[in-house]
């Protein structure tokens, strides 16, 4: 799926910064989203860490791209692999 990869874009904060404040967490997250989507013409973004799952449920919810958010992907993962999937 190499071909399909765009990049990886971060925020400009440090992850201690940014755990402290789930706000400026969310407007630096969006506008990394943002930036995959303009510049890399990306059509769906990955928001890795558990630590930023409430931040990737409410990219999801906002966003123009689809969001892989990193808990519940990993989740789907397991259950299919233990063929308890729907």
């Amino acid at each position: 799926m190499g071909d399909q990869f765009t990049g990886v874009k971060l925020t400009v904060s440090d992850p201690q910064s940014l755990a402290a404040d789930p706000e400026r967490q969310y407007r630096e997250l969006s506008d990394a989203v943002q930036r995959c989507a303009e510049e890399d013409g990306a059509e769906a973004v990955i928001i890795a860490g558990g630590p930023l799952s409430a931040t990737a449920r409410r990219l999801a919810e906002a966003s123009s791209v689809d969001i892989v958010q990193p808990v519940p992907s990993a989740c789907h993962v397991m259950l299919e692999m233990l063929h308890l999937s729907t």
